[in-house]
């Protein structure tokens, strides 16, 4: 029952129920023989990739937010702000790269209040969508670059923690109005906070060739942006 008004709520998907079991589906859901219902979303193609966390299924946008026609950046937060990566000069497509789909040149990167409100708004295939727990981020590795093209395309770092493959390094502080002016393209933005260092926020940075992290940084970086939902 919803807690402020005691009514029931219905199920994920549901628009018409009794108690927990769905009697009416919302549109783009087919009802369930358990009284649930299950979205028609096809979590595939060059901008849906689906992963495994901890036996479930969730679902993760393949590109940068911004980086697709299907993947909007719509915020209207006055503190938001997004960039885009020069695109002169970036290696990818080689060594940890090995997107030749998605070039790791001109990407999307947002500060964590445009984040928030893009993944908030996101609305692919009637779902809800957010910025990814660690527990999930965790796993990003898993079904990264190793995976080639079919794989999340994630920018990576050389072994020195350094140079990012997605940019040559003269041009990593080319985002202007973000701390440092610093496009952290191989960070990926999550959705967990840290109350005890004043509101910071938790990220994974892909550095070497694994995940190192979590990682706690100022709201007002320039970071990638993968919005997820659970199938």
């Amino acid at each position: 029952r919803c807690m402020d008004t005691g009514e029931i709520k219905c199920p994920d998907g549901c628009k018409v129920c009794n108690g927990n079991v769905c009697t009416q589906c919302m549109e783009g859901y087919t009802k369930q023989s358990d009284g649930t219902c299950k979205s028609n979303f096809n979590c595939s193609g060059s901008d849906f990739m689906k992963i495994s966390v901890n036996g479930e299924e969730w679902c993760v946008t393949k590109k940068n937010m911004g980086d697709s026609t299907n993947l909007p950046k719509t915020f209207s937060a006055s503190n938001g702000k997004c960039w885009t990566t020069p695109s002169s000069s970036c290696s990818a497509g080689s060594g940890a790269g090995k997107c030749a789909s998605y070039s790791g040149c001109g990407r999307t990167v947002c500060n964590w209040y445009a984040a928030d409100e893009i993944c908030a708004k996101f609305n692919a295939g009637g779902k809800t969508w957010t910025l990814p727990s660690n527990e999930v981020l965790e796993q990003f590795y898993n079904y990264s670059n190793q995976k080639g093209n079919n794989g999340l395309c994630l920018c990576g770092r050389d072994a020195d923690g350094h140079t990012p493959r997605c940019s040559d390094e003269s041009d990593e502080f080319n985002c202007f109005g973000a701390m440092g002016s610093y496009c952290a393209t191989w960070g990926v933005w999550g959705s967990e906070h840290s109350s005890s260092l004043m509101g910071y926020v938790t990220n994974y940075l892909f550095v070497g060739g694994r995940w190192q992290g979590p990682a706690i940084s100022s709201e007002t970086y320039a970071i990638s942006v993968r919005c997820v939902t659970k199938l």
